[in-house]
């Protein structure tokens, strides 16, 4: 089970982008996130999206696309800085570490 949400984070820090597209694959417990310029950028990549297509969590699938900042991908059990409980003190692209 899974999920794939678009986020605008009111307070991002410094480093860090407050609109966001989210995947969280929960077979493999990892996030993958994409940063963009707009919420209009986001909704785009949203409804070109497939579930379930690989393509969807790569990089290089996001890359050339209108408004693209940047992808990161987690390490299994990594949680992203925007689910942070006070994201203005989030220094890295991993906020904590989920208990299994």
């Amino acid at each position: 089970m899974g999920y794939i949400e678009a986020l605008e984070v009111a307070d991002a820090p410094d480093g860090k982008h407050r609109i966001v597209l989210c995947h969280y694959n929960g077979n493999r417990g990892h996030y993958r996130f994409v940063e963009f310029e707009s919420v209009e950028d986001t909704v785009r990549e949203v409804n070109r999206l497939q579930w379930g297509s690989r393509a969807a969590t790569d990089e290089e699938f996001y890359a050339s696309r209108d408004g693209f900042v940047r992808f990161v991908a987690l390490e299994e059990n990594q949680a992203p800085w925007f689910y942070a409980e006070d994201v203005t003190n989030v220094t890295s692209d991993c906020d904590f570490v989920i208990e299994t």
